[in-house]
């Protein structure tokens, strides 16, 4: 009941045959306990400096049995370039999302070459920094936008529900902050800030008054 990661690059299966070929594999397992590693070591080369994405693909398995059906919750680890349609470098299942499941990726990378990554993109997940650290050298980490504004959102909109701003102020607020992101000119987005901000005065000071 062991499974050792998918290591892949310039692959030209999609990451959902890659995803189906794992589940379908194991679909056969009568038991499902621990997933980590890497299925297939991959032993293509990389450059010595890399700007690299972390992602993490939540897969849900379903197991029946004559007892009734168990259900498990296993995780794709992906790393690909940082550009448009970058090319997936390292992929790896697991049932955790730990810091040292992450270190078996970057340890395959490492061994084929890389040496140094120059730009990690990541989620809200620290695992796959401090994974990266302990094994490569890490020149700059940042969140990605996706996950950047969605954590902007799910705090307004926790606030609004714990009526800590009103309806009106969360719908205005989440609404310049979905256009910020959606943005690509500077000064555009320099202009969007300063309404944001301005209106989010304007609502302090309302609420100090009363």
């Amino acid at each position: 009941d062991y499974m050792e990661g998918i290591g892949h690059r310039g692959c030209s299966r999609t990451l959902s045959h890659l995803l189906n070929s794992g589940v379908s594999a194991m679909s056969s397992w009568k038991n499902i306990q621990y997933l980590g590693g890497l299925i297939k070591e991959d032993k293509s080369l990389l450059p010595k400096k890399l700007q690299l994405v972390g992602d993490e693909i939540s897969i849900r398995l379903r197991t029946t049995k004559k007892k009734g059906t168990n259900k498990h919750e296993i995780y794709g680890l992906l790393l690909h370039e940082l550009r448009p349609q970058g090319t997936p470098l390292a992929f790896g299942i697991t049932d955790r999302r730990t810091a040292e499941d992450w270190k078996v990726i970057f340890e395959n990378m490492k061994s084929r070459g890389l040496e140094t990554i120059t730009l990690l993109v990541r989620d809200g997940a620290k695992a796959i920094e401090e994974a990266a650290r302990s094994v490569l050298g890490v020149e700059h980490v940042q969140q990605c936008v996706f996950h950047t504004k969605k954590s902007i959102i799910d705090d307004l909109k926790r606030a609004k529900n714990k009526g800590e701003i009103t309806k009106h102020y969360y719908k205005k607020i989440r609404s310049l902050v979905k256009e910020i992101f959606d943005l690509t000119d500077k000064e555009k987005i320099q202009k969007k800030i300063l309404e944001l901000n301005s209106y989010s005065f304007e609502y302090a000071e309302k609420l100090e008054a009363k």
